[in-house]
C-alpha cells in the first residue's frame, strides 16, 4: 500500500475517533426533567429550614406552614411568617435532588409569590436558587443572595407595590 494512502487512512481513523469522543463529551441531555409541587397532600419531601432566629433568651416568632389561604395550583400553598424582631432571621424550604456527577445542569426555578407587605419599610428579601449543597449557615445564605444580586442586579423583596394595606397581592 502506498505510504500516502496509509497516512490518509490513519488520519481519517483518528479524525473519526476524535469526532466521536468530542460528540460524546459535549452531548447535552435533551430530555429535560420537570418537577412540580403543590403541597396538596403533604410537604412532598421539602424541609423547613431556619437560622438566626435567636432573640435574647428565646426565639423570634416564625412559621412555615401549608395553607389554604391563597394558592395558584390546587388549594394549598406554603405560607411563611416571621416577626423579625432581631432583624436577622432567615426561613426557607429546601429539597435535595439526586444528580449525576461531572455533568452540567440547567435549572429553572419558577414560583408564585403573594405578599401583604406594602410600603417600603421592613421588607424581606426573596431568594430562590439551586445550589450544589444546601445552605447551613447564615453566611452561606447571605453569600447566595449577594451572588444572585450581583448576577442579575435585582433585589427581590416582599413589597407588593401597594401604598396601603390591601391584603395579598
Amino acid at each position: 500500500m502506498n505510504p500516502n494512502k496509509k497516512y490518509l487512512i490513519l488520519i481519517i481513523i483518528i479524525t473519526v475517533v476524535l469526532v466521536f469522543i468530542l460528540v460524546s463529551i459535549t452531548q447535552v441531555d435533551r430530555n429535560p426533567i420537570s418537577y412540580s409541587y403543590s403541597f396538596e397532600a403533604d410537604w412532598e419531601d421539602w424541609e423547613k429550614k431556619e437560622v438566626d432566629i435567636e432573640l435574647g433568651g428565646g426565639e423570634i416568632n416564625r412559621s412555615i406552614e401549608r395553607s389554604q389561604e391563597m394558592a395558584i395550583d390546587g388549594n394549598t400553598s406554603i405560607k411563611y411568617y416571621m416577626n423579625n424582631l432581631n432583624d436577622a432571621g432567615k426561613i426557607w424550604i429546601d429539597k435535595n435532588f439526586t444528580v449525576n456527577p461531572n455533568k452540567n445542569y440547567e435549572v429553572q426555578v419558577n414560583f408564585y409569590f403573594a405578599s401583604k407587605d406594602w410600603g417600603d419599610f421592613n421588607l424581606f428579601r426573596i431568594i430562590a436558587s439551586a445550589q450544589a449543597t444546601s445552605p447551613q449557615t447564615p453566611e452561606e445564605i447571605v453569600e447566595i443572595h449577594y451572588n444572585l444580586y450581583n448576577k442579575y442586579k435585582e433585589k427581590a423583596t416582599t413589597y407588593n407595590s401597594g401604598e396601603l394595606d390591601s391584603g395579598y397581592v
